[in-house]
């Protein structure tokens, strides 16, 4: 894949979607401390009753620059993708490259 002659990159369009948490990490949280440091504030780390939401969202870039960056409003799935594919990426490929 990288033996690919650099024309062949000027023409390559990428594109990911990632979730971004309101408010901290939705997974497991590590904190140092020493033995008496239990409760001190900076050993602490706040939380949010009911998670704090998250926002997911859809973007692609080229060598000529970015794509629209797309909310998500539920679950990606392949049709869900299509359609985001038709309605942000299609339309402006041409601009893209």
């Amino acid at each position: 894949m990288l033996e690919k002659p650099l024309d062949f990159w000027k023409n390559v369009v990428w594109s990911d979607e990632s979730k971004f948490n309101l408010f901290g990490s939705d997974g497991k949280v590590m904190v140092w401390r020493t033995r008496h440091e239990e409760f001190d504030p900076k050993c602490t780390v706040p939380t949010v009753k009911h998670g704090g939401g998250s926002v997911m969202v859809w973007g692609c870039f080229t060598r000529q620059g970015v794509g629209k960056l797309c909310l998500l409003d539920r679950i990606m799935d392949r049709f869900y993708y299509r359609d985001i594919l038709e309605q942000n990426l299609l339309p402006r490929s041409i601009i893209l490259n």
